[in-house]
Parts: structure tokens; sequence; C-alpha cells
């Protein structure tokens, strides 16, 4: 009984040691939720952690038509990384629902998720 009151505390000490915070997501733009058909999105995205991140990914979809504009996906070591690039929203898509979708996770299985709306008006 003794041998396993040790082992229980030992179990509840390194728990306490262990990283349980999530990497934080910050969109930095879009700033608006509503562009017009034809306007360039610009999507910037710093992804951080506070040990190190594991992946990332970036996805635009085009709810409307139910379509994914972009498909972003990667492995990363370091504590940060800045995702950064523009699409420009198609002429004949007025009056259209997109979703800007964020994920990352860290090595001790941490994971955020960050959902954006966008809509797309008129010309």
């Amino acid at each position: 009984m003794g041998i396993l009151g040790s082992s229980l505390a030992c179990s509840k000490e390194f728990k306490a040691n262990e990283d349980i915070e999530a990497p934080s997501i910050n969109i930095l733009a879009p700033q608006s939720l509503e562009l017009k058909a034809g306007d360039t999105l610009q999507i910037e995205v710093e992804i951080r952690d506070n040990d190190q991140l594991h992946d990332y990914y970036l996805g635009l979809n085009n709810l409307s038509e139910m379509k994914k504009e972009i498909h972003w996906s990667g492995h990363w070591h370091g504590q940060s990384i800045r995702l950064d690039t523009n699409f420009i929203i198609p002429s004949e898509l007025p009056f259209s629902h997109w979703q800007l979708q964020l994920e990352a996770s860290d090595h001790n299985g941490n994971r955020k998720k960050v959902r954006k709306e966008i809509f797309i008006l008129g010309h």
C-alpha cells in the first residue's frame, strides 16, 4: 500500500508539470468580416505556443458553394509561425458566405481551433 501511494503522488506531481496550454491563434487580417466580390482577402495569422508547436492548418472555405479554396497544413517545431497570403474573391460570387478555419497543436496534444465567418456582399 505504501508503494502504491508513493506512485500515485509521483504521478500527480508529474501531471501538474505537463504542458496543458493550447497554442494561441491570433488573426491579424482580415479585420473586416464583410468584403465585396472582386476584393482581395488578405489573411495574416500568428500562431504561438508556450513550448513548441507541432502542426497547423489554415483553410478558407466557400460555404455557399461547399468548396475549399485554400487548404494549408504544415509541421512546425518552433514556438511561433506567421502565415500570410492573399486570395481574390471571384467577382462572380457576390452574396456568398465564407469561413476561415485555423487549427494548431503542440507536442503534448493540446489543440486550438478558431473559425471566422466572412460575408461577401455585392460588387
